[in-house]
This record gives structure tokens, C-alpha cells and sequence, in this order.
């Protein structure tokens, strides 16, 4: 949101311009990667779901959409349609009141998600993944996950203590991350590296000489 015109006047006079929302300046070519649910054919999932996002303008709602008539399937009749930026979207279909969004908005809504399943998609969403959910009769019933096609693969960097060279572990691949005893020990706890790294890296960004 631009509050004053002549901004847009005064921006051809910079030189950089950094932003804070870097998620909004994304691409945002999506791609639907998976639908989880909970004993509903995904086909007919897909079809409810898109009967919601049916006039929603958001990427993910595109990526419905576009895979919906990808299948040649046949959105259900839906009415008294709302959206609420940020959140999600709700309707009635098959003469039940449906909601599509986030984690937050099921909760808003008073769906119940079952902890299996949401611990399934909250791997997911430590993957690089998108997730949302659907539900309706006081349930989530599953989840869409959704991959920004334009970001790679997220990954860990892991240095050998034999000191060869460093290796890239897809973070799908990493079930756990921990210190050793002998690490905590000498106070090398994951929030004291934490710690440690960003007071380097503000002292890199002053010019100062860091030892690594």
C-alpha cells in the first residue's frame, strides 16, 4: 500500500530498496503437491475445496483451480461464499458449512484437527511446503500441500569433523538435530550458536573483522 504518490516520484532516485515481506515478491508458482484426507476420495475433495475458492484470488486458490480443470472435475454447487485475507474461506456445500484456510482459521471456525495429521503436515511445512486445510461437521477433514515451484529444495550443510568437504542433506532427509552431551557440556547449546552467529553476522554487516 502506497500512501503517498509521490513516492512512486521520489522512488525513481534510489538506489536499493529493501523489503520485509519478501513472502509478497515471490513469484508465487505454486503447484499442488499432495491432498491428505481423512477417508474422502481426493478427487472429491479437490472438487469441494475449489467450490469454496471459486472466486478467491490468491495463489494457492489459482493452483485449485487450474489442477481442478486439469481433472475434468466438476465443482460442486456452493453459496453464501466469504473470504478473509490471511486466513482462508468458508461456504456451504452439500448443505454443510465448509471452511478452507490455515491452521488459524480452523481454529477460528471451531474444526478440531487430529494430531496425527497435523503433525504430518507441520513436516510438511518444515519441508518448504504450503499446507491447507479443509473441513466441515467440527472436523479438519485433510489438507492440500502446496510447493513454490521457483524455491529450491530447502537443505542442511554439514561439516565433517575429519575436516572434508561439507554435504548437503535435504531436510526431508533429517529426522532429528541435537547437541551432544559433550557439546552442552561446554555451552554449545543450539541457542548460544544462535547466539553467536547473528552477533557475527551484525558485525560483518559493520565492517568489522570476524574470526570464523
Amino acid at each position: 500500500l502506497i500512501r503517498d504518490p509521490s513516492a512512486l516520484e521520489r522512488a525513481r532516485d534510489l538506489d536499493v530498496l529493501i523489503c520485509d515481506k519478501t513472502g509478497t515478491l515471490t513469484e508465487g508458482a505454486f503447484s499442488l503437491q499432495q491432498i491428505v484426507t481423512r477417508g474422502l476420495p481426493e478427487h472429491a475433495a479437490l472438487a469441494r475445496v475449489a467450490s469454496i475458492e471459486t472466486g478467491a484470488k490468491h495463489f494457492l486458490a489459482m493452483e485449485i483451480l487450474r489442477r481442478t480443470r486439469e481433472l475434468s472435475l466438476r465443482l460442486e454447487e456452493a453459496s453464501c461464499l466469504e473470504y478473509f485475507a490471511g486466513l482462508g474461506a468458508r461456504g456451504c456445500s452439500r448443505g454443510a458449512p465448509t471452511a478452507v484456510g490455515n491452521r488459524a482459521f480452523m481454529k477460528r471456525e471451531g474444526l478440531s484437527c487430529a494430531r496425527d495429521m497435523d503433525d504430518a503436515a507441520r513436516n510438511l511445512e518444515s519441508a518448504g511446503n504450503t499446507v491447507l486445510f479443509f473441513g466441515w461437521e467440527g472436523e479438519v477433514q485433510g489438507y492440500l500441500a502446496n510447493r513454490d515451484r521457483s524455491v529450491p529444495d530447502p537443505f542442511i550443510q554439514v561439516y565433517p569433523a575429519d575436516g572434508s568437504a561439507p554435504r548437503k542433506v535435504p531436510y526431508r532427509s533429517v529426522r532429528g538435530i541435537a547437541f551432544t552431551g559433550k557439546d552442552t557440556a561446554s555451552g554449545k547449546s543450539w541457542e548460544t550458536w544462535v547466539q553467536r552467529y547473528e552477533a557475527k553476522k551484525k558485525a560483518r554487516e559493520r565492517g568489522e573483522n570476524v574470526d570464523d
